[in-house]
């Protein structure tokens, strides 16, 4: 059985951008490596169900991303000063595709057109630190959908998973502990997670209003 392969690179050396091979699973193998894409360090891909290709971006240096037809031709980039993204997400349901910045700590939302082109939706920057001497600052590297359609991001900086409502037109709002009544009111179960440094009270005020809400199943998961 042969499956397509595609590769983010970094392109500091001899690499030019996004690449692709055929995986061979009988023998193990990669075989047929072919460019599909000149783009500067395409490190992180992600394809929507047209077969269009998002991945991290830059042009006249300037950092974002890139979008490609399904013969890799580039339809547009979307850029602004400072460094490329560093993590891409598509969400099919809405028509928007998400990135999180690492070095400049924030989380954006990417209209997809009917071409597959996309626009800026929306933006939201992270502020604070985390508790170790090399978490100075904020650092987004993940911004990707729960199974319920709310938008999540980790930031290595601030040591935060942040959840963000996101609207049809792209437009996120960060969702408070005070919203929490009104987001359990129609929920079945809820999961919460936690690691040893999360206050005990914080913890149990987040199970109060989970159990006032008349949600049914309640999941805890604890973390070293």
């Amino acid at each position: 059985m042969t499956q397509t392969v595609y590769f983010g690179t970094y392109t500091r050396r001899d690499s030019k951008g996004i690449y692709k091979a055929d995986f061979n699973s009988n023998k193990g193998t990669l075989e047929n490596l072919t460019l599909v894409a000149e783009e500067p360090s395409p490190t992180y891909l992600a394809f929507d169900k047209a077969g269009h290709l998002y991945s991290v971006g830059a042009k006249d240096g300037q950092g974002g991303i890139a979008a490609f037809d399904q013969a890799g031709q580039l339809l547009n980039h979307v850029v602004e000063e400072g460094a490329p993204l560093c993590y891409v997400a598509v969400d099919e349901e809405r028509n928007l595709v998400y990135g999180a910045n690492y070095h400049k700590g924030q989380v954006l939302v990417y209209r997809r057109l009917a071409d597959g082109r996309l626009e800026l939706a929306d933006s939201a920057s992270h502020q604070g630190q985390g508790p170790h001497a090399n978490q100075a600052s904020a650092h987004v590297h993940y911004a990707d959908l729960t199974p319920d359609q709310y938008l999540i991001t980790c930031d290595l900086g601030t040591d935060e998973v942040t959840t963000y409502d996101v609207a049809e037109d792209g437009k996120i709002t960060q969702v408070q502990f005070s919203d929490l009544d009104a987001y359990l009111k129609s929920a079945k179960e809820a999961t919460v997670s936690a690691d040893k440094n999360l206050k005990y009270q914080t913890i149990m005020d987040v199970i109060t209003k989970i159990k006032e809400n008349g949600v049914d199943n309640l999941g805890l998961t604890f973390y070293e």
